[in-house]
This record gives C-alpha cells, sequence and structure tokens, in this order.
C-alpha cells in the first residue's frame, strides 16, 4: 500500500479518537500495531484500521481491562465473542435498569423541587392539579400505642420487600376529609410519588394547602384549610393526599420541609 494513502499517528488519532500515547502502548503490547513502520520509526496505519480498531474500541467500552483486551484478540473466535457479548448483554441491561430507575427519581425530585420553590406557606387556594402516578403502601393500624413514625417505618420495610424505590419521595393518604382533620397524624396508607406507579392521583381542581415543617406534623393547617373551605362553599371527595415538595434532598432544616395537602374539589 503506498505510503501516500496511510494516515500518520497524530491523523489516525485525531480521526479514532484514540490518544497517541494509547496508540504507541497498543503498538508495544502488540494488540494493534500500525500497517507500516518507516526506516525513521514512524508509524503509519491503512485506512482498514480505521474499522479495526473498532474492535478495541467496544471491548473498552465494555470496560474490558486492556491486557484482557490483549488476550481475546489473541484469540477471537465467533463463539467466543457470542459468550463475551451476551454475558455484557445481561449486565447493561442491569445497568440500564439501574439508571432508568435514577432518572425516575430524579425527574420526579426536580418536579417537586421545581413546584415548592414558588409557594408560600401560608396559601391555601384552588388549584388545577395534573395526575399523579403512585404506588399506594398497604393500609396502616394504629393502636393505643402506635404512632406515625411506627407506621412509616412498616411502610419502608414493605417497600423494600415489594422492590419499591425509597428514594422517590413518600407521602401519605386519607381516605375522606374528615378522617385527615380527625387523624392528621394518621394516614390511612402510604404512598410513593412513582413515576411507574399502578395508582394515580386523577387531574381536576384542587383544594391545596401548604405548610412548613418536620414529616407528620401538620401545624394549624387543618383549621386554615377548613376555614377556606367554610369561607367559599367549597365541598371536597374522595381522599386527601398530602406530599413534601421540598425535603431531606434540598433542604438541611427539617423543620423548613414543605409540605402540600390536596384535596380534590366537587364542581
Amino acid at each position: 500500500m503506498q505510503k501516500d494513502s496511510m494516515f500518520s499517528i497524530k491523523d489516525f488519532s485525531k480521526l479514532t479518537g484514540i490518544k497517541e500515547t494509547s496508540l504507541r502502548y497498543y503498538d508495544e503490547l502488540g494488540l494493534f500495531v500500525p500497517a507500516v513502520r518507516s526506516a525513521s520509526g514512524y508509524r503509519y496505519y491503512s485506512p482498514f484500521q480505521l474499522i479495526s480498531i473498532n474492535s478495541i474500541k467496544l471491548l473498552q467500552d465494555l470496560d474490558i481491562p486492556i491486557k484482557e483486551i490483549s488476550k481475546i484478540e489473541r484469540s477471537r473466535t465467533p463463539d467466543s465473542m457470542l459468550r463475551l457479548l451476551t454475558k455484557k448483554s445481561a449486565e447493561l441491561s442491569s445497568q440500564l435498569s439501574e439508571l432508568e430507575a435514577t432518572f425516575a427519581v430524579v425527574r420526579t425530585l426536580r418536579r417537586m423541587i421545581s413546584i415548592g420553590l414558588y409557594l408560600k406557606s401560608e396559601e391555601i387556594d384552588v388549584k388545577y392539579l395534573e395526575e399523579l402516578p403512585l404506588t399506594m403502601g398497604p393500609r396502616n393500624t394504629f393502636d393505643a400505642d402506635a404512632d406515625f413514625y411506627a407506621a412509616f417505618i412498616a411502610y419502608c420495610e414493605h417497600a423494600q420487600e415489594s422492590g419499591t424505590d425509597l428514594r422517590l419521595p413518600i407521602g401519605g393518604y386519607w381516605d375522606s376529609w374528615n378522617n385527615f382533620v380527625e387523624r392528621p397524624n394518621q394516614p390511612t396508607r402510604f404512598f410513593s410519588i412513582d413515576p411507574n406507579g399502578n395508582q394515580i392521583r386523577s387531574s381536576g381542581c384542587y383544594l391545596t394547602g401548604y405548610t412548613h415543617g418536620y414529616y407528620g406534623e401538620t401545624g394549624d393547617l387543618t383549621e386554615r384549610m377548613s376555614k377556606h373551605m367554610a369561607d367559599n362553599d367549597l365541598t371536597v371527595r374522595g381522599g386527601v393526599y398530602c406530599a413534601y415538595l421540598l425535603d431531606e434532598i434540598s433542604l438541611q432544616n427539617p423543620d423548613d420541609y414543605l409540605l402540600q395537602v390536596s384535596a380534590e374539589l366537587v364542581i
């Protein structure tokens, strides 16, 4: 092959994105040698090598150490590559599932924080809320000695057993407004705000209220929301949802956590 159809190591490096130092190291290992070496020691690569280098690049992308790649390249066969790629395919599938789960958490938290940043804690209003996918936990049981935290711990244990991602925001659900007013620290169920959840808080017009405080603390929010309902002749239906828009992910002081309470209105 004519020298003028070859690539210098510098040009080959630019075309492939592989550093010159790496190309020299590959040559020393005998992993990937230049097509021609001049009398003065300069390395030249053929156009075909622009393609053949891809096998090494692929194996590197699969996190295989370079010395192991050298062994693979010396004894590569269709059968051996099929076994290797089958194994790596399973690993990548697992990694992809983990990345998708983490992305779902990040996307959900971004949404919650974006909403919470511009709200005032004393605000009570009627808002149109979009549907919200949820994963509901089992019904809580509160006996004389049980409190919010005992039920919360039980939910976390159930979530771990059922595969619910505990990195997702957790909220509380009451099956009626009266139950929420009477027992604001005893949700009927806990839920995770889960993009892949099998239940939905339906879209619609909701009475919404907000307050600052740690988990299980609602302060005088029930009284303020009840007064707003009476003053404006509003009636709620269905359940009540409590979710923290700002929590330990975005705040250091638990007293600053921002709780949103929403109850769908009869229109």
